[in-house]
Protein backbone atom coordinates (compact mmCIF):
# COMPACT_ATOMS: atom_id res chain seq x y z
CA UNK A 1 0.00 0.00 0.00
CA UNK A 2 1.28 3.46 -0.90
CA UNK A 3 2.02 5.94 1.91
CA UNK A 4 -0.41 8.70 2.87
CA UNK A 5 0.82 12.15 3.89
CA UNK A 6 -0.20 15.03 6.17
CA UNK A 7 1.75 18.24 5.51
CA UNK A 8 0.93 21.15 7.82
CA UNK A 9 4.15 23.25 7.69
CA UNK A 10 5.35 22.81 4.10
CA UNK A 11 8.94 23.81 3.34
CA UNK A 12 8.69 23.40 -0.45
CA UNK A 13 5.85 22.90 -2.93
CA UNK A 14 6.97 22.41 -6.52
CA UNK A 15 6.31 20.73 -9.82
CA UNK A 16 8.79 19.43 -12.33
CA UNK A 17 9.45 16.87 -15.02
CA UNK A 18 11.75 13.97 -15.71
CA UNK A 19 12.64 13.00 -19.27
CA UNK A 20 12.93 14.69 -22.68
CA UNK A 21 10.21 16.81 -24.29
CA UNK A 22 7.50 14.57 -25.67
CA UNK A 23 8.28 11.90 -23.08
CA UNK A 24 8.23 13.98 -19.91
CA UNK A 25 6.80 12.59 -16.70
CA UNK A 26 5.22 15.31 -14.54
CA UNK A 27 5.53 15.42 -10.77
CA UNK A 28 4.04 17.36 -7.89
CA UNK A 29 6.55 17.49 -5.05
CA UNK A 30 6.00 18.46 -1.41
CA UNK A 31 8.66 18.66 1.31
CA UNK A 32 8.32 19.19 5.04
CA UNK A 33 11.47 18.62 7.05
CA UNK A 34 12.81 15.17 6.13
CA UNK A 35 9.53 14.00 4.58
CA UNK A 36 9.16 14.30 0.81
CA UNK A 37 6.36 13.17 -1.46
CA UNK A 38 6.82 12.97 -5.23
CA UNK A 39 3.45 12.36 -6.88
CA UNK A 40 3.12 11.56 -10.58
CA UNK A 41 0.63 13.69 -12.52
CA UNK A 42 -0.51 14.15 -16.09
CA UNK A 43 0.46 17.36 -17.88
CA UNK A 44 -3.24 18.30 -18.09
CA UNK A 45 -3.60 17.86 -14.33
CA UNK A 46 -0.66 20.20 -13.70
CA UNK A 47 -2.14 22.79 -16.08
CA UNK A 48 -5.63 22.51 -14.58
CA UNK A 49 -4.33 22.69 -11.00
CA UNK A 50 -2.25 25.79 -11.80
CA UNK A 51 -5.21 27.47 -13.49
CA UNK A 52 -7.59 26.65 -10.62
CA UNK A 53 -5.15 27.67 -7.87
CA UNK A 54 -4.34 30.90 -9.72
CA UNK A 55 -8.04 31.79 -9.88
CA UNK A 56 -8.53 30.78 -6.25
CA UNK A 57 -5.59 32.92 -5.16
CA UNK A 58 -7.00 35.87 -7.11
CA UNK A 59 -10.36 35.48 -5.37
CA UNK A 60 -8.69 35.29 -1.95
CA UNK A 61 -6.57 38.38 -2.67
CA UNK A 62 -9.63 40.39 -3.77
CA UNK A 63 -11.53 39.40 -0.63
CA UNK A 64 -8.45 40.18 1.50
CA UNK A 65 -8.25 43.72 0.09
CA UNK A 66 -11.89 44.31 0.97
CA UNK A 67 -11.33 43.33 4.61
CA UNK A 68 -7.74 44.62 4.86
CA UNK A 69 -8.81 47.39 7.21
CA UNK A 70 -9.77 44.69 9.75
CA UNK A 71 -6.33 43.03 9.68
CA UNK A 72 -3.16 42.41 7.73
CA UNK A 73 -3.49 42.06 3.95
CA UNK A 74 -2.76 38.67 2.46
CA UNK A 75 0.89 38.16 1.44
CA UNK A 76 0.82 36.21 -1.81
CA UNK A 77 4.27 37.16 -3.14
CA UNK A 78 5.49 34.09 -5.05
CA UNK A 79 7.89 31.91 -3.10
CA UNK A 80 10.58 30.11 -5.09
CA UNK A 81 9.88 26.41 -5.49
CA UNK A 82 12.67 23.83 -5.75
CA UNK A 83 12.12 20.57 -7.63
CA UNK A 84 14.46 17.63 -7.03
CA UNK A 85 14.33 14.80 -9.54
CA UNK A 86 12.84 11.77 -7.78
CA UNK A 87 13.93 8.17 -8.28
CA UNK A 88 10.30 7.13 -8.73
CA UNK A 89 6.82 8.39 -7.88
CA UNK A 90 5.33 7.58 -4.49
CA UNK A 91 2.00 7.16 -6.28
CA UNK A 92 -0.10 8.51 -9.16
CA UNK A 93 -2.48 11.40 -8.54
CA UNK A 94 -6.18 10.70 -9.08
CA UNK A 95 -8.55 13.27 -7.58
CA UNK A 96 -7.63 16.70 -6.24
CA UNK A 97 -9.66 19.03 -4.03
CA UNK A 98 -8.88 22.48 -2.64
CA UNK A 99 -10.23 24.86 -0.02
CA UNK A 100 -9.15 28.05 1.73
CA UNK A 101 -8.77 27.92 5.50
CA UNK A 102 -9.31 31.57 6.41
CA UNK A 103 -8.35 31.32 10.09
CA UNK A 104 -4.84 30.08 9.27
CA UNK A 105 -4.57 31.72 5.84
CA UNK A 106 -3.75 28.41 4.22
CA UNK A 107 -4.86 26.83 0.98
CA UNK A 108 -5.52 23.17 1.66
CA UNK A 109 -5.09 20.54 -1.05
CA UNK A 110 -6.52 17.06 -0.70
CA UNK A 111 -5.04 14.63 -3.16
CA UNK A 112 -6.01 10.99 -3.59
CA UNK A 113 -4.13 8.22 -5.31
CA UNK A 114 -5.41 6.85 -8.59
CA UNK A 115 -6.34 3.22 -7.98
CA UNK A 116 -7.92 0.46 -10.00
CA UNK A 117 -9.90 -0.70 -6.98
CA UNK A 118 -13.40 0.60 -6.23
CA UNK A 119 -12.81 0.38 -2.49
CA UNK A 120 -12.15 3.80 -0.94
CA UNK A 121 -9.92 2.47 1.86
CA UNK A 122 -7.26 1.26 -0.57
CA UNK A 123 -6.17 4.68 -1.89
CA UNK A 124 -3.34 6.71 -0.40
CA UNK A 125 -3.96 10.41 0.17
CA UNK A 126 -2.19 13.65 0.97
CA UNK A 127 -3.43 16.71 2.85
CA UNK A 128 -1.23 19.73 2.12
CA UNK A 129 -1.56 23.10 3.89
CA UNK A 130 0.08 25.84 1.80
CA UNK A 131 0.87 29.50 2.31
CA UNK A 132 -0.49 31.77 -0.44
CA UNK A 133 3.09 32.58 -1.52
CA UNK A 134 3.83 28.89 -2.02
CA UNK A 135 0.73 28.56 -4.17
CA UNK A 136 1.71 31.64 -6.21
CA UNK A 137 5.20 30.21 -6.76
CA UNK A 138 3.75 26.86 -7.83
CA UNK A 139 1.35 28.53 -10.28
CA UNK A 140 4.22 30.41 -11.96
CA UNK A 141 6.40 27.29 -12.08
CA UNK A 142 3.60 25.08 -13.43
CA UNK A 143 2.60 27.53 -16.18
CA UNK A 144 6.22 27.80 -17.37
CA UNK A 145 6.64 24.02 -17.24
CA UNK A 146 3.52 23.34 -19.29
CA UNK A 147 4.37 26.08 -21.82
CA UNK A 148 7.86 24.62 -22.32
CA UNK A 149 6.43 21.42 -23.80
CA UNK A 150 5.41 20.56 -27.32
CA UNK A 151 3.22 23.17 -29.02
CA UNK A 152 -0.49 22.30 -29.27
CA UNK A 153 -2.18 21.29 -32.50
CA UNK A 154 -4.09 24.30 -33.88
CA UNK A 155 -7.10 22.04 -34.64
CA UNK A 156 -7.53 19.73 -31.64
CA UNK A 157 -5.22 21.18 -28.96
CA UNK A 158 -3.32 17.91 -28.40
CA UNK A 159 0.50 18.18 -28.31
CA UNK A 160 2.13 17.90 -31.73
CA UNK A 161 4.44 14.98 -32.41
CA UNK A 162 7.90 15.96 -31.16
CA UNK A 163 9.73 14.38 -34.12
CA UNK A 164 7.90 15.89 -37.08
CA UNK A 165 5.30 18.31 -35.68
CA UNK A 166 2.49 16.12 -37.01
CA UNK A 167 -0.91 15.52 -35.36
CA UNK A 168 -3.06 12.43 -36.12
CA UNK A 169 -6.15 14.65 -36.46
CA UNK A 170 -4.73 16.00 -39.73
CA UNK A 171 -5.68 12.75 -41.54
Amino acid sequence: MAPSYEFSEVDDFACGTVGPTGQRVFFLQVREGDIEASLKMEKQQVAALARFLGEMLGDIERKSRVVASAGDPLDAAPEEAHFREPDSPDWIVGTIGAAYEETNRRIILWIEELTESDEEGDAASARIALRPGQVAGFVEQAKALVAAGRPPCPYCGAPLNSKDGFCPCWN
